[in-house]
């Protein structure tokens, strides 16, 4: 799984009935704008965060 140009993951935890699906938050960032513009924009807006879902393997162990 390839993210869009200018997004990043920020968490991921195993999920799902199985545990066997990969769970990526993702967000806008624009290494260009630098971290003080990006956090800003992470607390202020524009929402721009994805929960993207990926099937894996190996389930998860243990609790989340």
């Amino acid at each position: 799984m390839d993210l869009d140009e200018n997004r990043a993951p920020f968490a991921l935890m195993l999920g799902g009935p199985d545990r066997r699906t990969l769970f990526i938050l993702t967000a806008e960032w624009r290494r260009a704008d630098g971290i003080a513009a990006n956090l800003g924009r992470l607390a202020n807006g524009p929402r721009t965060g994805q929960i993207l879902a990926l099937p894996v393997e190996v389930p998860g162990a243990g609790r989340p």
